[in-house]
């Protein structure tokens, strides 16, 4: 399927993929669960940012093995409770200087990510 001016398409190739495409926003809502399932992966990629919000409860991620992380600039973390970090064996920290009450640290915005549809 395809738009008229072609702005817009929707193709199912002979073997098995399927690829959407729109030249603007591409918009997905359900009044329920919206659920996604891959047997290998589950790749996200954005142009500029990727903006997770849960409006009224958690954003819990989990793995089989290893969780990374990695900034190429700076990393913030702010709780507006209390921070928890339990590990089973070892907690290792390495920086130039390690500043553990001051000076203040800087926090981390809320997300704004607006969802049509």
């Amino acid at each position: 399927m395809i738009s008229r001016d072609g702005e817009n398409w929707l193709e199912m190739n002979n073997d098995g993929q399927v690829c959407i495409y729109a030249s603007n926003d591409i918009s997905i809502h359900s009044e329920t669960n919206i659920n996604l399932r891959a047997d290998e992966n589950v790749n996200i990629e954005a142009g500029i940012a990727v903006n997770i919000k849960a409006e009224q409860n958690n954003v819990t991620l989990e793995a089989g093995t290893n969780i990374a992380t990695y900034a190429g600039v700076d990393t913030t973390i702010t709780s507006r409770d209390t921070s928890y970090i339990y590990s089973d064996v070892a907690h290792i920290e390495e920086a130039g200087v390690i500043h553990m009450n001051g000076p203040s640290a800087e926090q981390t915005e809320q997300i704004n990510a607006i969802i049509n549809g």
